[in-house]
């Protein structure tokens, strides 16, 4: 049984995808794994310790008791650990604390003695010393670094991620609040498709069947109640489009760690299944559940094999090689949205690419501390302000417009300013090729570049499409080592759906083309 789970969690389609990049969600995963280990090995103790009986009893409920001990500050560590780590951890520790210490109560009364807190908190905040080398970071206030944290109000903020809103996932304007019914038949279909769609039913299974054993197999009732205590509290407080698809791409995300835990569920299940078929006469022999978790494997590694192969994809430094490269000498570049800003940046910093590029992300530049922390890393420009008004004209003091910035900012002859991405949000009009008052864009590669809207009698048809160059080099081979370039994603538009942010450059890159074809 657990070969065939294991078979179904390691190639199942959500999770190998972000398995295979550096994102949070894989170690998150590790943390909640390493909670519910420790918590069935605390839960263990407590039941060899009620059935234990004899002249050695006290001895050996105390050597029980220290085992609970232990595993239960251990367990406190990692909790520590995995908030450092991703917020939503909370979800499952919550209950996990709950249920072991309960447990505790009853069998070993360790909640009763003062010591056990004290090595329960001290864990705790063990656990937590990762935000150590956070507040040391943010001294240096490294490049795209989010946050000043250099005081307790700014740590406190970051902790409480106040600039997004506390237990919520999304800040945009475009937030909606979608139903639970509806999250609820969108994630069983991704459940479904995850595992085979046997896996679904099998969960429904499983669930029902370890609720009918939940008075002898308390390991399994913790499973259902993390996995309720999370799917229920997540997605109450979850406000993502689920309208537009990469949002939804963006929010399945955190339904890993609800699919680790229901992978386990499905075990009940198959368990269910077979004493079922077992208990018809069939007489299967013992030996075929090796060929048969042979074959959930071979099925799940075989049938998702394509969509999980990444060997090739390098969709997304073609991508932000393709913005970068046929930029101006230091041109600065205002952009929107993560897909620009932490794939130009990685370029910038990990690979030395085009360093004299300045990137500024729009949204960064609204908070207070990003002159703080950031402007040292673009010599040469003018903040005529504290920080970027959010919506045009809200008049705060020491904030400045986007028109105050392209003011300070532009001139004829020097370094060019270009958006990357379109413009925030109710900052630009609803025409085409229209900025903020004053401005306009025309096309350049997969960028805009901006103009005073006076200056553009002068740009000639020539010069415009001797600055897109880029366009069609996009999509030739350039060297041994590439690929035919970011507009070879049309060859694998099944692979990447709009969920994905494969996709999203494909589509960005399209309307680039458009964009300069209407011009």
């Amino acid at each position: 049984m657990a070969g065939a789970q294991a078979a179904l969690i390691a190639f199942s389609p959500l999770l190998w995808q972000y398995y295979v990049q550096n994102e949070v969600f894989s170690l998150n995963n590790l943390f909640v794994s390493v909670q519910l280990l420790l918590s069935q090995i605390f839960l263990e103790s407590c039941e060899k310790a009620k059935r234990v009986k004899g002249k050695e009893k006290d001895k050996v409920q105390e050597q029980l008791r220290l085992q609970a001990w232990s595993s239960s500050v251990l367990g406190a560590f990692f909790a520590g650990l995995g908030f450092s780590n991703q917020h939503t951890i909370v979800f499952y520790t919550l209950p996990i604390v709950c249920f072991v210490l309960y447990h505790d109560f009853i069998v070993f009364k360790n909640t009763q003695r003062a010591s056990y807190w004290c090595a329960l908190v001290l864990a705790f905040v063990a656990g937590l010393s990762p935000y150590l080398l956070l507040i040391l970071s943010s001294t240096s206030g490294a490049l795209g670094s989010w946050g000043d944290q250099t005081t307790m109000t700014g740590l406190i903020t970051h902790l409480l991620r106040r600039e997004y809103g506390t237990f919520r996932l999304y800040a945009g304007e475009d937030m909606e609040y979608t139903s639970v019914l509806r999250w609820a038949l969108l994630y069983s279909q991704d459940f479904a498709e995850n595992f085979l769609w046997v896996g679904l039913p099998l969960l429904l299974v499983g669930s029902v069947a370890t609720l009918r054993s939940a008075a002898h197999d308390s390991f399994g009732l913790l499973l259902l109640l993390c996995f309720t205590f999370y799917w229920v509290s997540f997605h109450l407080l979850a406000n993502i489009p689920s309208s537009d698809p990469l949002m939804l791409g963006v929010h399945k995300r955190f339904w890993i760690q609800a699919h680790l835990v229901g992978s386990m569920l499905i075990m009940p299940g198959l368990a269910a299944l077979h004493e079922l078929l077992l208990g018809r006469k069939l007489h299967l022999p013992r030996w075929v559940s090796g060929p048969c978790v042979l074959l959930v494997l071979l099925l799940q590694a075989g049938l998702h094999f394509s969509k999980n192969d990444q060997s090739s994809n390098r969709y997304m430094e073609l991508y932000a090689r393709s913005i970068l490269e046929p930029l101006p000498l230091r041109a600065i570049i205002l952009s929107k949205g993560d897909n620009i800003a932490n794939t130009v940046r990685y370029l910038q910093v990990c690979e030395h690419v085009r360093q004299d590029v300045r990137l500024m992300d729009q949204n960064m530049m609204c908070y207070p501390w990003f002159k703080k922390t950031q402007s040292r890393f673009f010599p040469g420009v003018i903040f005529p302000g504290e920080h970027c008004e959010k919506s045009p004209g809200e008049g705060e003091p020491g904030s400045y417009s986007i028109r105050e910035f392209l003011d300070a900012n532009y001139r004829e002859e020097g370094p060019p300013i270009l958006t990357c991405g379109g413009w925030r949000q109710n900052e630009a009009e609803a025409v085409a090729f229209k900025a903020v008052q004053g401005y306009t864009t025309i096309p350049y590669g997969l960028c805009e570049k901006v103009i005073p809207l006076a200056a553009l009698p002068n740009v000639t048809v020539n010069e415009v499409m001797e600055d897109n160059k880029i366009l069609n080099a996009a999509i030739k081979e350039k060297d041994g080592n590439r690929s035919s370039g970011i507009i070879s994603v049309w060859k694998e538009l099944d692979k990447y759906d709009e969920t994905t942010w494969e996709r999203s450059i494909h589509v960005h890159t399209l309307q680039s083309f458009q964009k300069l074809g209407h011009w």
